[in-house]
């Protein structure tokens, strides 16, 4: 099967386009997904913060009520 030059350029162009929406959906979906995680690990960190801190006030309410 011989295909003419303006058939090749045509096939390669179809390639060629299909490649780029290929990779800029694949960009796309990654920094969208590299938003999330950062999101949820801003959310993770502050929670754990928080529970740190209200451990430090656990530990002073009970050291205030039970040690005299």
């Amino acid at each position: 099967m011989t295909y003419s030059l303006k058939a090749r350029f045509r096939i390669y162009y179809i390639t060629a386009m299909f490649s780029l929406l290929f990779s800029v959906a694949g960009f796309s979906y990654n920094a969208w997904r590299m938003e999330v995680s950062e999101a949820n690990n801003n959310i993770s960190t502050a929670a754990f913060e928080a529970l740190t801190g209200l451990a430090a006030i656990q530990q002073l309410i009970y050291a205030a009520i039970f040690d005299d």
